[in-house]
């Protein structure tokens, strides 16, 4: 039996806990430990492989020191009667948080002052450009 394809949602929320998580240096094991649950768990949650639950999600942004809300990010609004896939900025952040470089990049970015974050994302433009 095939298994279900996983919600972009549950993706985008994962790769949002995997990205805080390894800007603060917590391991899976000890984000598991703080939460009561398995290192597996935490691996199925950050794939999106496994949506986790509202009181799971609130007691994740309490150790990872954000809000609840800060995992939903750069997703688009629902429109009612229809859903309407990830934005190409939710697509974006999956694609950055599956990458081992991801958190590196954002922890680095977040780190320059404004003027700077421009111009490098102008580079980052140039580069992706000439990639193709």
């Amino acid at each position: 039996m095939p298994s279900p394809a996983k919600h972009y949602v549950d993706q985008h929320v994962g790769a949002r806990i995997r990205l805080r998580r390894q800007i603060l240096k917590v391991s899976q094991g000890g984000l598991a430990a703080d939460l009561g649950l398995t290192f597996q768990q935490i691996q199925k949650y950050e794939t999106g492989a496994n949506r986790i639950a509202a009181s799971t999600l609130h007691a994740a942004a309490k150790v990872l020191r954000t809000t609840p809300e800060w995992f939903f990010e750069g997703l688009p609004p629902t429109a009612p009667g229809g859903e309407p896939g990830p934005s190409p900025a939710a697509r974006a952040l999956i694609r950055l948080g599956a990458c081992p470089e991801g958190p590196a990049i954002a922890q680095a970015m977040a780190a320059l002052p404004g003027p700077l974050k421009r111009r490098i994302l102008a580079l980052l433009a140039v580069l992706a450009e000439d990639a193709d």
